[in-house]
């Protein structure tokens, strides 16, 4: 979907695939024919095959690695580095310059204006501290495509663009496909490692076709939250993969709700699926979700009473929502649905087995066997045969 505040982003994109892709051109400066397989070569010289070890600042590494190389293989490398933090709103205008400054050594009046847009949102953690590993896709991004062009096997900025598509396809899914072969040796040079470029780029080049989502967690948590609208064929097709069935989800709900520019960002859309803390990995929704149980644990004021309640709500709506009719009410705010579904018990120092299970207890003057409070809350959920959440 593409953002009103964005536009920059995307024609940005573009004349990067026009100018500095297809004719080699400097879309920082006004520099002419930097982009050859020459500079190409310079670069991974400098970025990969001479690459710093140690605790130093990137930065520093980024200097020392490029003090020898000649202007052109710098503006090459600082490219690559644009196409890293374009899209990202965590990284400032100034700072992106900067980026540009620090490995050129050019000045600010150097620079041309509006190149350097403020992004579409935050790609989070991974995406800076993946850093080296990004920018090296993007170099062997740039290498392939420009080889393509040198061969005229490429001429047009839409055939790029669908090439830039079906290589982060592939690095995502090690998804191949027809008329897009990728050579080996191509492959063995792709990290081998999850990429926020990947989830990026795509939404660059296609807004149409992709979510502004930098993140493979929250793509999973969309997919796992709104997975009940899809039919039962689109959820068995393996064919398809994450980014097809989320396009499938935003048609579906784009029918329920009459609006088809909505973004999963949205308060209402988000409180129904980004209830993980966690940017990568494994979420605390899956844990439950496995394990049935999770352990919420830290010293007071660390958000675990917060936590427990949105997991809750989150378990809860996943189950609710998987049914097609449902997502239609949530929407239109119809019914509450964790009333009665969520239960808070908080255990104490008199609190027996005999309260929480069953036990035998003094009632009228006998001695009965009476059901504990786990029993009533199971009973409860029989009931509704629907998910409850307890929480301790």
């Amino acid at each position: 979907m593409r953002l009103e505040h964005a536009k920059d982003l995307h024609a940005l994109f573009e004349l990067f695939l026009e100018e500095f892709l297809l004719h080699g051109n400097s879309i920082l400066t006004n520099d002419k024919d930097i982009l050859s397989e020459q500079t190409l070569k310079s670069c991974f010289n400098c970025y990969v095959d001479n690459f710093k070890t140690g605790n130093e600042r990137f930065d520093d590494k980024i200097t020392d690695q490029f003090k020898n190389a000649d202007l052109p293989t710098k503006l090459v490398f600082a490219h690559a580095e644009w196409l890293w933090a374009l899209a990202v709103d965590d990284k400032t205008q100034w700072r992106k310059k900067e980026f540009t400054k620090r490995t050129t050594g050019i000045t600010s009046e150097s620079l041309l204006k509006d190149v350097y847009p403020v992004g579409f949102g935050s790609a989070g953690q991974w995406h800076n501290q993946n850093k080296y590993w990004e920018i090296r896709f993007n170099l062997l991004l740039i290498q392939f495509i420009r080889s393509k062009i040198d061969k005229n096997e490429i001429s047009t900025k839409e055939q790029i663009i669908d090439w830039v598509e079906k290589i982060c396809l592939y690095q995502k899914y090690e998804q191949e496909f027809e008329n897009f072969e990728l050579p080996e040796d191509f492959k063995d040079a792709l990290p081998t490692r999850k990429l926020a470029a990947c989830n990026i780029l795509t939404y660059v080049a296609k807004p149409d076709h992709y979510e502004r989502i930098a993140s493979d967690a929250h793509k999973w948590q969309i997919l796992n939250s709104f997975f009940g609208l899809l039919s039962k064929e689109e959820k068995e097709d393996e064919t398809k993969n994450t980014d097809e069935k989320i396009e499938l989800i935003r048609k579906r709900l784009s029918e329920l709700t009459q609006e088809p520019e909505f973004d999963f960002y949205d308060d209402e859309y988000q409180q129904i699926w980004n209830y993980s803390l966690t940017q990568e990995g494994f979420s605390e929704v899956q844990g439950l979700q496995y394990k049935k149980a999770i352990i919420l644990y830290g010293p007071p004021g660390t958000s675990k009473t917060h936590t427990a309640k949105r997991l809750a709500y989150a378990l809860i709506a996943n189950a609710y929502l998987s049914k097609r009719e449902n997502v239609e009410k949530y929407l239109k705010g119809e019914e509450d649905f964790t009333e009665g579904r969520i239960h808070r018990l908080q255990l104490h120092a008199n609190y027996t087995y005999e309260d929480f299970v069953a036990g035998m207890q003094l009632n009228n003057h006998a001695i009965i066997p009476t059901k504990g409070k786990l029993f009533s809350i199971c009973e409860a959920a029989e009931k509704i045969k629907f998910q409850i959440c307890l929480m301790f």
